[in-house]
């Protein structure tokens, strides 16, 4: 019964491996390179030999090798934003690692004992900045990027290659990877792109690591590749098939291996001898060790660079460089100015509702201290990190921090912060909005019609005039000039839609092209009911599914009236609902112009038009008259009105347009014509789509 428990728990233990452990994605990112450049083949096979006539010689493990990291962190505010103390904890590991003094080597079978190596190199964060600042060796950055991370985070965000050891931490890895990294002078743009690229969750052993072994050894795995190691059984990604028995890692000490395939068999001999399966570079759940040989190729390439590299392992060492990256004299990072950054638990809220905002500053020690300042806000300062607040007007307020150290003070504000909207100025649905006037996203003649453009930005949101349907106006933007795939959000005025029955719908037109075969845009909508405090997904699109015609667009997009579209939204949970604010925003990278017009709310046994005439309740009085009528009528909403004035023959007297807050109004008849003479008329009402024509004698 013990022995069947054994082997459950040993199946039960590989199964959950398996679903959490994700594998190097190393061999599939090099034969990418090597599509784009087969050069790299010649050049990896003169290396090679190259490192093989210093590899004895420079093994030494009583030499520690110093190296400069920086992690780069790529969050988007959420516990994506891993902990400080998570990426010591993954420094920690890779230092035991590579010095064999990890605890587990005691577990390496007696047939490795003897093999297990000393490599002797030390990582350190690193101290000093390339421009000389000091840093605690750790950026962080908020980027979608991180969520399908790649070449493209290198572009985001990079220090000097040559200088540094670059990590990039991630949510997900577009090749569904777990990390990865090339071999010495193979990375792209000559290996300005060298460094490692790893999840979250299989960095360091606590935080948001999933804690399993080789989840921990993830970067010391792809280290290995940055360092010039071959997987055990060779260059292939494909482990645990017999053809690897015909491949090999160039490494003497190194039984031929198919590779292992989370498991752990001691006992494994798939090439005709004893597997290493201990090994840090195989994919075994047990990984525990270097060999003495692989320790060697490491030194080696930490001996070995070549002119045109903009990597050069062996100039990260150098006593010039350990002072340049302030690992010299063993600076103390306590001392550093803290990198200022701040968040808010919402862009938008409404008049007494509390807003948590959030330090999300970094680089700096725990003896911090804190001040806040928040115009229109109670308390209008705070020396707490994380304060909550509330606001009682209404308007856009920014918000600053300052961060004290023992290296000085350093401050941020973000203007126009957040928008503090009134619950009780909104416009009631249904309705129309069709971005005739100008007005945006601020509107002077009418707070329920208030847009609110999150942290306005020269890409943002905009209102133009290039393209609508129907009508003038129109809003739009483009992702053209983005270079951090954040997302441009745009916040829409709060709707009532207590007089809305279900079923209902929200409509909008678009238009959108893409650009390039590598736009790579995202259109999201969501939906609030407690002024932005939560919201709720309705629409996600990609650039693909968002195109309204077929062909890409290199210069700028203006749509036809045949290339737009209308889409519909089923908002029947919110239909009664007081208070719904709706959020559109768009993020990505090379794209063209996307355009919203004519954003409605309506039900459909009763659209706009019909809504309109059913409540207008339009009259002339008196009639007949002797030219003093009065033109009487009411908006459930603010709208523009057209009068026009004609008389029996059809000739047109005058056209008249005026804009009109809701409620109840009276329009002269004066207005459309002083001195009218006698005679039969006609005046025709048209707000949007809608007509409405009554008859008037003048006597």
């Amino acid at each position: 019964m013990k022995r069947n428990l054994f082997f459950f728990s040993i199946l039960i233990n590989s199964l959950l491996f398996a679903q959490n452990f994700k594998q190097c994605g190393a061999s599939i990112m090099r034969n990418r390179a090597l599509e784009e450049n087969p050069k790299l083949i010649e050049t990896r096979t003169q290396y090679l030999k190259s490192l093989e006539t210093i590899k004895q010689a420079n093994y030494k493990s009583d030499a520690i090798r110093v190296i400069p990291v920086v992690i780069h962190v790529l969050h988007t505010g959420g516990s994506n934003n891993i902990a400080d103390a998570q990426i010591i904890d993954a420094m920690e590991i890779i230092n035991r690692d590579f010095n064999k003094l990890n605890p587990d080597t005691a577990s390496v079978t007696d047939e490795f004992q003897n093999s297990i190596a000393n490599v002797g190199v030390e990582f350190k964060l690193a101290q000093k900045d390339p421009n000389g600042n000091c840093t605690k060796g750790i950026t962080r950055s908020y980027s979608e990027l991180t969520n399908n991370a790649g070449e493209n985070v290198k572009d985001f965000i990079k220090w000097d290659p040559s200088k540094y050891l670059n990590v990039w931490v991630v949510s997900n890895i577009e090749i569904g990877a777990g990390g990865y990294s090339y071999y010495p002078g193979e990375a792209p743009n000559n290996d300005a792109n060298a460094g490692i690229v790893v999840l979250a969750s299989q960095f360091g052993s606590i935080g948001e690591s999933n804690g399993n072994n080789s989840s921990n050894r993830t970067l010391t795995h792809e280290i290995g590749h940055y360092l010039s190691l071959n997987h055990t059984w060779g260059n292939s990604n494909e482990n645990n098939i017999q053809d690897n028995c015909y491949d090999d890692d160039g490494i003497s000490d190194t039984p031929l291996t198919i590779g292992t395939n989370s498991s752990c068999n001691l006992n494994q001999e798939s090439c005709g001898s004893l597997d290493n399966v201990q090994n840090y570079m195989d994919y075994a759940s047990c990984p525990k060790m270097f060999t003495v040989g692989q320790g060697a190729a490491i030194r080696a390439a930490l001996e070995y660079g070549q002119s045109w590299q903009n990597a050069p392992r062996n100039n990260l060492w150098t006593e010039q460089n350990l002072i340049e990256t302030g690992l010299a004299n063993n600076s103390d990072a306590n001392d550093c100015l803290a990198i200022v950054e701040i968040e808010s638990q919402s862009s938008t809220v409404c008049i007494g509702q509390e807003v948590e905002w959030v330090n999300k500053s970094y680089n700096y020690d725990s003896e911090a201290s804190f001040e806040w300042n928040f115009p229109g806000a109670s308390p209008s300062s705070s020396n707490q990190e994380n304060p909550i607040i509330f606001y009682n007007q209404a308007g856009l307020f920014d918000a600053t921090l300052t961060v004290t150290t023992s290296g000085g003070s350093q401050t941020s504000t973000i203007f126009d912060a957040i928008y503090v909207s009134n619950s009780e100025d909104k416009i009631i649905a249904p309705t129309e909005f069709g971005f005739e006037s100008n007005q945006f996203p601020l509107n002077t003649n009418n707070l329920n019609a208030n847009w609110y453009v999150d942290q306005a930005q020269e890409d943002n949101w905009s209102w133009n005039l290039a393209s609508s349907t129907p009508g003038n106006g129109s809003l739009r933007i483009r992702s053209t000039d983005f270079d951090d795939f954040n997302f441009r959000r745009l916040y829409s005025p709060i709707f009532d839609l207590s007089n809305v029955p279900a079923p209902c719908y929200m409509y909008y037109d678009y238009a959108y092209a893409i650009r390039t075969n590598s736009t790579n845009d995202i259109f999201r909508l969501k939906i609030s009911d407690d002024c932005g405090l939560n919201w709720t997904p309705r629409i996600t699109k990609s650039s693909e599914s968002l195109a309204t015609i077929d062909e890409n667009q290199l210069f700028t997009f203006t749509p036809a009236d045949d290339e737009w579209e209308t889409q519909k939204i089923n908002i029947s949970s919110w239909a009664g609902e007081e208070q719904l604010q709706f959020l559109i925003e768009l993020s990505g990278e090379r794209g063209n112009y996307l355009y919203i017009d004519n954003i409605r709310f309506a039900v459909p046994s009763l659209g706009i038009e019909e809504l309109i005439g059913k409540t207008l309740n339009l009259e002339v009085f008196p009639n007949p008259t002797n030219g003093n009528a009065l033109i009487k009528f009411d908006l459930l909403n603010p709208q523009t009105l057209n009068f026009e004035l004609v008389d029996l023959l059809g000739n047109q007297i005058n056209n008249y347009e005026k804009s009109f807050q809701a409620g109840s109004h009276e329009l002269n008849l004066a207005e459309l014509k002083e001195n009218i003479s006698p005679g039969m008329y006609f005046i025709k009402c048209s707000i949007g789509n809608y007509n409405e024509t009554l008859r008037i004698l003048v006597h």
